[in-house]
């Protein structure tokens, strides 16, 4: 999300300009709040409003802006200890100088919406990584005290490893490979046992989400997933089953909605639920796989051969006369048509009586 509304504190002014002279600032700590100031007053702000928490402090590091140089310090939101869910809606960053001990408000940022924050118990897995960006010269003496027990996400790792290695996109590709061969052994393996499968490329976008009525989870015991959004893929049928494997890009969007793991096919679509709207469209490789006989299918039926007619292919039974062997070729052995598919003699002079009557019988 976009934090629309920040802003330097008069005291965090003072205190990176103090930087600037050879002064060190220890960033110490980030907290949120429950409520909003007015825009105009932010400058003047000591303290976030409404119900306070200290959140974790993850890294500093020098950042190239359109106004110049500029420190961006990682921030962490999780919902450790949060029992009720609610929303934040100002995120503050605290420091201190080296020669004052008094930690001070340096920055706050705020936005209407808010961040929705679940309570422990329904998300224990919640969290959300946030950058304050302070536009200040990189040779400022600024450090940050990193929160003990943060978690390092996926893109911090990813971080790391780029700057390991001389060539950044080294671990990235053997990451990527093996990803993508795992998930292709997988779908082989079970589209041979099962039947056909179709690959595609998808998009499960940030738009279009609904609040589901009647919580068709409900009785799978997943109630919380109560947002829907119905991808249209033409080829979905519902007696498909679906496999789907998000992108790299798109598991830290998907963690934050809370997106769940079940999926289903309808026809012309494939349906996912998640907690909350995802804030980012997310790229995925969707596998729907067919059952070849009586497997169970993506709806939860069981698969029925039609029958065969002229206008539809199916299935038909083998009549008197037709064989197969074991890779399906099909044979006649009858020796013709039965005896009562011909005419009798008899049966052909009466028709032939009344096509061309004998003379003196007319």
């Amino acid at each position: 999300m976009a934090w629309k509304q920040s802003a330097y504190t008069k005291a965090g002014a003072e205190m990176l300009a103090e930087t600037l002279t050879g002064r060190k600032l220890t960033i110490d700590e980030a907290v949120t709040g429950t409520e909003m100031t007015e825009e105009a007053e932010l400058g003047n702000a000591t303290d976030v409003l409404g119900e306070r928490r200290t959140v974790g402090l993850l890294s500093i590091e020098d950042v190239e802006t359109e106004d110049g140089g500029a420190k961006r310090i990682g921030i962490q939101i999780t919902n450790k200890g949060v029992e009720t869910t609610g929303k934040i809606h100002q995120v503050g960053v605290f420091g201190h100088l080296d020669s004052d001990g008094e930690k001070k408000l340096i920055f706050i940022m705020q936005d209407e919406p808010g961040i929705e924050v679940p309570s422990e118990v329904e998300n224990p897995d919640f969290e959300l990584d946030l950058y304050a960006v302070l536009v200040i010269s990189n040779k400022a003496n600024i450090t940050v005290n990193v929160t003990a027990g943060s978690r390092v996400s996926l893109e911090q790792v990813k971080q790391l490893i780029r700057e390991h290695d001389e060539d950044a996109g080294a671990h990235a590709v053997i990451i990527g490979q093996a990803i993508e061969q795992a998930v292709s052994q997988a779908v082989a393996q079970v589209s041979g046992s099962i039947g056909s499968a179709i690959l595609k490329e998808i998009t499960i976008p940030a738009e279009g989400w609904a609040w589901d009525e009647d919580g068709e989870l409900s009785g799978m015991g997943m109630d919380e997933y109560r947002m829907f959004l119905d991808v249209a893929v033409e080829e979905a049928a519902e007696e498909q089953f679906p496999v789907v494997a998000l992108h790299k890009e798109a598991l830290e969007t998907a963690r934050r909605a809370g997106l769940c793991p079940s999926s289903k096919v309808t026809a012309g679509a494939v349906r996912f639920w998640s907690r909350n709207t995802p804030d980012q469209d997310m790229a995925a490789t969707l596998a729907l796989l067919s059952s070849s006989g009586s497997g169970t299918g993506g709806g939860g039926g069981t698969y029925v051969l039609p029958v065969a007619t002229k206008d539809r292919l199916g299935g038909v039974k083998l009549g008197e006369g037709f064989s197969t062997t074991a890779d399906g070729t099909l044979s006649y052995t009858g020796t013709g048509l039965p005896e009562d598919a011909f005419a009798s003699p008899a049966d052909t002079e009466e028709m032939l009586n009344e096509v061309l009557p004998v003379e003196g019988q007319a």
